[in-house]
């Protein structure tokens, strides 16, 4: 427990100091904001001024309240951009405690526990975004909140034994049904936070049947109750908003994301490879974020409600994919491959002043392709294919520790499947020409379980050859 905390101190130090240098180079706030947390900011105020989630006076149907709320809490204080900040600092130093105690019921090895927590502490990525107004730090705490409770079930309920009964694990203290909704409420609130995560519940109460119906831990009756009681509680949780939604705009669903996403990025992407025109033009030529142009081709649509834009950006969105699946199939798993093995230093130059906000490497890896556009960045800007380098570095040590975690068969193999299941999900999902980084970070505290065992290997091979 005292290395635990230590490994704590040292989260919280490397993050707090990334939110100190960015902001004294700036002298300001602004380095912690992107380009997206805006629409976070007006929506929070609505909140926290009104108790009512709106912008520009209207019912807010693009973002989920969950971040919102948070930024209306920090608001109190009066430094809302600070205290939000400092406070997603503590939550992502506080995933060191749920990676390390996730893995250590995945291993059943304290070490490889404490192993996970260190991974976690100094990850990249998992640093840059507590110094960000976005979602990720806040939608990830969720996320691994909901995992360790799930992990804390299984390891209740399983029958299986580690080979070393010195090394047993204690069990929770709370019941597996407390524990099985307690982790159908987390889950809940990380859709609020990130609409991303509503087919979670769904996922985890496929997982939970057939856990029942095929395992060996509890009676399948019991068990099939535990599978329901979760899905009806996340997913109950889940439909208020979509119902609120619709019943404020006529626009069923958890936000409007997908459809602009849908419309804008992937049919955007598709229709300029069809066309052989540059990806950022495509999107500024269709109207991407530019009412006047978009209205220019759409005039007929100057009248309609967000709900009815939205619903013809999805349906037109899908049907441009649907008619070119060889195109998009391409760009999709282009995207995935980008968010696995796009470094994230770009995102630190950003911070520091250094890179574009807009506009940089992503758009010419779209449009030409990742080496022809690596080749373009070492001619204009050296120092930055440097540290992508470096960077991708440091993430194939992790990707190669995590392999020998995940071919580690003597593991509570439901936990095991579970995470594995949730990281693909994550990974699926990820793909388009939008991805870069950012998208894996919900992956990220997964990675560092299962690398915590193969750090394990390299560190008592070490200590024998001293």
């Amino acid at each position: 427990m005292a290395d635990l905390r230590l490994t704590f101190i040292v989260a919280l130090v490397l993050r707090l100091s990334l939110i100190v240098i960015s902001g004294l180079m700036a002298a300001s706030t602004e380095p912690y904001y992107a380009p997206d947390s805006v629409t976070y900011v007006e929506p929070a105020a609505s909140l926290a001024g009104e108790f009512r989630f709106t912008t520009s006076g209207e019912p807010e149907i693009v973002r989920t309240p969950g971040y919102p709320l948070l930024l209306a809490l920090g608001g109190i204080t009066g430094r809302q951009t600070i205290a939000v900040i400092l406070l997603q600092a503590v939550l992502g130093s506080l995933q060191v405690l749920l990676v390390a105690r996730i893995a250590t019921i995945l291993f059943q090895k304290r070490t490889i526990g404490r192993l996970a927590g260190f991974l976690i502490a100094i990850e990249p990525l998992s640093i840059l975004y507590c110094a960000r107004l976005l979602t990720e730090t806040l939608f990830c705490f969720c996320l691994m909140t909901g995992i360790w409770l799930l992990a804390e079930y299984f390891w209740k309920t399983t029958a299986w034994q580690p080979d070393d009964e010195k090394e047993i694990v204690r069990k929770s203290r709370l019941s597996p049904i407390a524990l099985i909704v307690l982790a159908s409420v987390v889950f809940a609130i990380a859709t609020y936070v990130r609409p991303v995560g509503i087919y979670i519940p769904l996922l985890g109460g496929l997982f939970l049947t057939a856990r029942a119906v095929h395992g060996k831990a509890l009676e399948k009756k019991p068990a099939l109750l535990h599978a329901a009681v979760f899905v009806f509680f996340a997913c109950g949780l889940i439909s208020i908003w979509q119902v609120r939604n619709y019943l404020v705009s006529g626009y069923y669903g958890m936000s409007t994301i997908p459809a602009f996403s849908i419309y804008f990025y992937q049919g955007a992407a598709t229709l300029a490879v069809k066309e052989g025109k540059p990806y950022y033009d495509k999107q500024k030529e269709m109207g991407y974020l530019n009412r006047a142009v978009y209205l220019q081709n759409h005039p007929e649509q100057g009248e309609w409600t967000d709900a009815q834009l939205a619903r013809y950006w999805h349906e037109q969105g899908q049907r441009i994919i649907l008619e070119n699946p060889g195109i998009y199939a391409t760009i999709h798993f282009k995207g995935i491959a980008r968010g696995l093995f796009d470094p994230g230093t770009t995102e630190y130059m950003r911070m520091l002043d250094l890179y574009p906000v807009n506009g940089g490497l992503l758009g010419r890896v779209v449009d030409k392709g990742l080496i022809e556009a690596l080749i373009d960045t070492f001619r204009q800007r050296p120092g930055l294919v440097v540290s992508l380098v470096a960077g991708g570095l440091v993430l194939g040590l992790y990707y190669l520790f995590t392999l020998h975690g995940l071919f580690r068969f003597r593991t509570l193999i439901s936990l095991h499947l579970m995470l594995v299941l949730i990281a693909l999900y994550f990974v699926l999902l990820s793909g388009g020409p939008m991805t870069t980084s950012r998208f894996r970070q919900p992956i990220m505290p997964i990675v560092c379980i299962f690398a915590g065992s193969g750090l394990a290997v390299v560190a008592e091979k070490l200590i024998r050859r001293r």
